[in-house]
């Protein structure tokens, strides 16, 4: 959870729910009276028989102006992923890194944020 400068609260995590399919990560977003705002997922969708598609959300971070979002996690395939987005819900970027899913899975942690948005 990170809250944002006009006090709206951002919230990742992983979901059954609603998303791609099987577990995808997700972002919401509450104003300052704690009402929900949006709610994004974030994921891949099944690709492979046998193969589940799970998503997870570890970490998230606001940039010290309140202009973007950071989450940060792993995919099932044992990537890391961190993907930017905006203040309406949309995503910027995304950029995924780690090894080989037959040494085993990658996972993050946590997130920050600097005063420079890229």
């Amino acid at each position: 959870m990170a809250t944002a400068p006009d006090n709206s609260v951002y919230v990742t995590g992983t979901t059954l729910s609603f998303g791609a399919g099987d577990r995808d990560a997700f972002l919401l977003k509450y104003n300052a009276t704690g009402a929900l705002v949006w709610q994004r997922t974030f994921g891949t969708a099944p690709g492979e028989p046998f193969f589940r598609a799970d998503d997870f959300g570890q970490a998230v971070a606001v940039s010290p102006n309140g202009e973007a979002i950071y989450i940060s996690g792993h995919f099932g395939n044992g990537l890391l992923f961190l993907a930017r987005f905006d203040q309406a819900g949309t995503l910027v970027w995304q950029r995924t890194w780690g090894g080989d899913p037959t040494q085993g899975t990658s996972f993050a942690h946590g997130v920050a944020a600097t005063n420079t948005d890229v």
